[in-house]
């Protein structure tokens, strides 16, 4: 496994971690190889549509024989691909975790980094701040748990492999999957990945077109309003670019082929690393990426997003299978979840107003800084002022010319702390005067200043805000786009997207399956935050500080509350 230079930060976290020297009762033998599956952009409405199709086969499956949690939720704002990786890894809200959304703001360099970013590796999970489940099971096992990680996304990769596991992801420049030396420090990556990258492709068709017939379909086909991967038009087959190129490699992002291909990753992992073998638990993660960027280019109420769930609900079919033949039936326990929900495309959401269904942050900075600059000039000069100043005159004396706001990385706006300290300006009344004048634009709903989040008072949405915050990350103000707009590229790249803390964004999926659970359907709330503890007490693992309690459906303690 990977060496020492990896148990330091690791040993940093537990020893700060007092229920971590704690022991945990084991009722009997844990799961030979844990899978934990999640479903990128996966609806909680769409797992149990799907279940209930009679050309249902993996979903059906999964409602029929496993635990199934209906009422399941993320509690914290900024749902997204890397906070949800990294809340079910961890157990813990990004305000414990540290990944507040999938890019954030740094100061010191002026500019927005991605949640995986690495100085010396390009990408490892170095900016996590809690253990992940993956981080305890190698610990309790003293390295000999094996830990493998598999997504087309590097972020839905690293957080679930934590410290200690290894991970891999999908490159469009190499046309394949990809680790690093954070993983392997000595350099030399197995042999099975090299292999299976020459191979994968051969199973990917000249095109993805439907798998069900036409008529069968209750989406249509054509809608303007959707944004194709370049080199596909909007509607069905949808015709791979030469393969070996950068296109084709982009496109299999967008397609159903992209999760077979991961799936396919994941079985070489399983057969020749030996998982679920011997005495000793292991651990698979596998995100499944298609779903997100079809939903994003086409909507999550298109053509392609039905015939993407056939597929899935196919997929999961065979993986099932595979686990039972590979592993054996009650020798494994799969959790199924998604890091996020998803909204339709804006344009046709009812009552949208046409103007106002993209947030563009750059057009935002520019346009408030702007309007902090003309207010200084004005009026709402002297309102700024610290009260050791307010009897100076502000207009000759004062330069507002300079940038109050450094950016606006949705959902969070930042800003400049250093021009306002040095100006003697107050920075609540800043951040008053900007939340005032982004409140008054159609596509932003409100803002939530940092200074509200110590008391919430009852509002859910400041206490979903207050759940992703974490000091040094976030910025000064929350902005809270409207139901109907989101943040989007300029010019836009997406047709429909997610991560605000509203409902449909936030409800996904919480199931398990396998070890011999008894089937049920439960409806009482939960989050995906339940999952590393659940998965930890299957694992006779220590419970960690600010972990929810085991679900006891799973684990079969009913002694523990509920």
């Amino acid at each position: 496994m990977n060496g020492p230079s990896r148990l330091a930060p690791l040993a940093a976290l537990l020893a700060l971690n007092p229920v971590w020297a704690q022991v945990a009762a084991v009722t009997g033998e844990p799961p030979t190889l844990t899978v934990i599956l999640v479903v990128d952009q996966l609806t909680a409405d769409r797992t149990r549509e799907w279940a209930l199709k009679d050309s249902s086969s993996g979903f059906r499956r999964l409602w029929q024989e496993g635990v199934v949690y209906e009422n399941a939720a993320y509690d914290h704002a900024t749902s997204a691909t890397a906070p949800g990786h990294a809340t079910i890894a961890t157990g813990v809200h990004p305000s414990k975790h540290g990944v507040i959304s999938n890019f954030w703001y740094e100061r010191e360099v002026g500019r927005p980094f991605p949640s995986v970013w690495d100085r010396e590796y390009g990408v490892s999970p170095s900016r996590l701040a809690a253990p992940t489940l993956a981080d305890i099971l190698h610990s309790r096992y003293q390295g000999q748990a094996k830990i493998f990680s598999v997504s087309i996304k590097d972020r839905g990769a690293v957080f679930t492999a934590g410290r200690q596991g290894k991970a891999f992801w999908y490159s469009t420049r190499s046309g394949g999957f990809v680790t690093n030396g954070f993983y392997y420090p000595e350099g030399a990556e197995p042999e099975w990945l090299s292999a299976y990258n020459e191979t994968a492709y051969r199973q990917v068709p000249a095109a993805w077109d439907l798998l069900m017939p036409g008529e069968t379909y209750a989406r249509e086909d054509d809608r303007r309003h959707e944004r194709p991967p370049q080199g596909w038009t909007r509607v069905f087959p949808h015709e791979y670019a030469p393969a070996g190129t950068r296109q084709y490699y982009d496109q299999l992002r967008y397609a159903p082929d992209g999760d077979r291909i991961t799936m396919g990753l994941a079985q070489i992992i399983i057969e020749n690393e030996s998982l679920g073998r011997d005495d000793v638990p292991d651990l698979l993660s596998v995100s499944l990426s298609a779903t997100d960027r079809i939903g994003h280019a086409f909507g999550p109420d298109s053509r392609e997003s039905e015939d993407n769930l056939h597929r899935l609900d196919r997929l999961l079919s065979e993986f099932l299978d595979y686990l039972d033949s590979r592993v054996g039936p009650g020798r494994f326990l799969l959790t199924l979840s998604s890091d996020h929900g998803m909204r339709p495309i804006p344009e046709y959401a009812p009552g949208a107003d046409p103007e106002a269904t993209r947030v563009f942050s750059r057009r935002l900075t520019e346009a408030l800084n702007r309007r902090l600059s003309s207010g200084l000039n004005a009026t709402g000069a002297q309102d700024l002022r610290v009260v050791g100043a307010l009897n100076r005159q502000l207009s000759s004396e004062l330069d507002v010319d300079e940038d109050l706001v450094t950016g606006i990385v949705m959902p969070w706006a930042y800003f400049n702390l250093a021009a306002i300290e040095r100006l003697e300006l107050d920075l609540d009344s800043v951040r008053r005067m900007a939340g005032e004048w982004l409140e008054a634009r159609p596509e932003i709903a409100r803002t939530v200043p940092v200074s509200q989040l110590d008391d919430c008072g009852g509002d859910r949405t400041c206490e979903l805000i207050r759940n992703v915050w974490f000091d040094g990350r976030s910025g000064e103000m929350y902005v809270v786009e409207s139901q109907n707009s989101f943040v989007s590229a300029d010019p836009p790249v997406y047709a429909a997207s997610h991560g605000s803390p509203y409902l449909p964004d936030l409800r996904v999926p919480v199931l398990f399956y396998g070890a011999d659970l008894k089937a049920a359907i439960v409806d009482r709330p939960v989050t995906p935050r339940h999952i590393a503890p659940t998965l930890a007490r299957a694992l006779g693992l220590p419970p960690m500080e600010n972990w929810e309690k085991p679900l006891t459906e799973v684990t079969g303690r009913p002694g523990e509350p509920q």
